[in-house]
């Protein structure tokens, strides 16, 4: 008699091959879409910065210009009401918090602190290298 077919050893090595290679490819794969988030969030920061730099040119003069040292604080929400910045790209995940911008003599710095959540308040993204006693505030 001639059977056609798999044998349940068979069977049973084809499912443990497969489970082995999920076994190595699912973290592999969830690094990688760690680092690709964290990619995205780093590039947003870029923009921020940007947008942040567009805007203390409209500032100069509130600045000091290129005759003083001082800073001031503007929050993201006014960078994207001014159109300097975009919301970020996730429907899911929203940013704020406060963008710092430092003029020395005309050379002007940007620091910020933001915090990105998801729908459930869960932070997923944070950022602060703003030094707090670095500056003198001037008032736009």
């Amino acid at each position: 008699m001639n059977r056609k077919g798999f044998t349940l050893i068979e069977v049973i090595g084809v499912l443990v091959i497969i489970g082995f290679i999920l076994l190595v490819a699912i973290p592999h794969v969830s690094k990688v879409m760690v680092q690709n988030e964290e990619s995205q969030y780093k590039k947003y920061m870029d923009i921020i910065d940007a947008g942040a730099k567009r805007y203390a040119e409209e500032l100069k003069d509130e600045l000091g210009g290129s005759n003083d040292i001082g800073c001031t604080e503007i929050s993201l929400s006014t960078l994207i009401s001014e159109d300097m910045v975009t919301s970020y790209n996730d429907k899911d995940v929203s940013c704020s918090g406060t963008i710092r911008l430092n003029n020395n003599k005309g050379n002007i710095e940007v620091t910020k602190s933001i915090t990105c959540t998801n729908k459930k308040g869960e932070s997923t993204y944070r950022m602060n290298n703003i030094n707090y006693s670095s500056c003198i505030r001037f008032q736009p």
